[in-house]
């Protein structure tokens, strides 16, 4: 499955509504999902740069937990290249095998604890390239880490972070499912060969809580708004059962309000 395409979202908005008491179970995603655009620079962001996995279940599980395994604070750049190498081999071989993989994710919290960790390394390792990028200019820069950048200069990019999230999230279609329960339909039958396994669900719905993050990191609080344009933030949502993904998603929610100066709004959140 090709992940070099995202879709195209309108700009603005209804906000999602702050609702505790409300009975929906689950929530549907915008069907602008299902819009498509090809980036624009050319590159290939497939995540063929690492070999495949194993194929037994225990190797995969090993690399799931060490996916939601967070990386050391002081990890060298070589380190966190190859954890990118890594996850880019762990998402490939999800997407891409001939039918879906057979194992299943021990619970929610594993699935988020794995998208969390993987935006939260792209986050610090943007942070420590534009660190680096202020200190060329000074004596203190280090030339050997430069040229490790120069020599991967895709690694921990925002498209190939991008393009994992939104591919989850087709590849389960989870905002099919997700639409199907708020209408009070069975979900199955839109769920697909991929999206009936949980480790496709999970991983699909809590990259939905991932993309509402990474919009906030780009600067863009309109689109990471949008991106839970028809999800009620309540205590029945699915990202409510995990503490972290719950405190993430009304922190992302109101710092946008914040940040668009829709104060009364961003407080309803916090």
């Amino acid at each position: 499955m090709s992940v070099r395409q995202a879709p195209v979202y309108q700009q603005g908005g209804e906000r999602p509504q702050v609702d505790d008491d409300s009975d929906v179970e689950e929530e549907a995603l915008a069907n602008d999902y299902r819009e498509q655009q090809a980036y624009e620079d050319g590159e290939d962001y497939d995540l063929n740069r690492s070999m495949s996995l194993g194929s037994g279940p225990q190797d995969l599980q090993a690399q799931l937990q060490a996916a939601a395994t967070p990386l050391e604070y002081q990890a060298t750049i070589d380190t966190k290249i190859q954890s990118y190498d890594s996850y880019c081999n762990l998402f490939h071989f999800i997407l891409n095998s001939e039918g879906p993989v057979d194992i299943e994710v021990p619970s929610y919290y594993w699935a988020w604890d794995v998208i969390d960790e993987f935006i939260y390394q792209f986050n610090s390792f943007c942070s420590y390239r534009q660190r680096l990028a202020y200190q060329q200019s000074t004596t203190q820069v280090n030339e050997e880490e430069v040229n490790v950048l120069r020599e991967n200069p895709n690694a921990w990019g925002c498209y190939s972070v991008l393009n994992v999230l939104y591919s989850l999230i087709q590849r389960s279609q989870i905002s099919e499912q997700l639409a199907a329960r708020k209408r009070g339909e069975d979900p199955a039958p839109y769920a697909g060969e991929y999206g009936s396994r949980s480790l496709y669900q999970m991983l699909g719905y809590f990259s939905i809580i991932g993309l509402l993050r990474v919009h906030c990191l780009l600067g863009d609080f309109s689109l990471a708004l949008k991106t839970l344009d028809d999800i009620e933030l309540n205590k029945k949502a699915m990202f409510a059962r995990v503490m972290a993904a719950n405190f993430t998603t009304y922190y992302y929610v109101g710092f946008s309000y914040m940040m668009m100066h829709r104060y009364a709004d961003a407080l309803r959140a916090f």
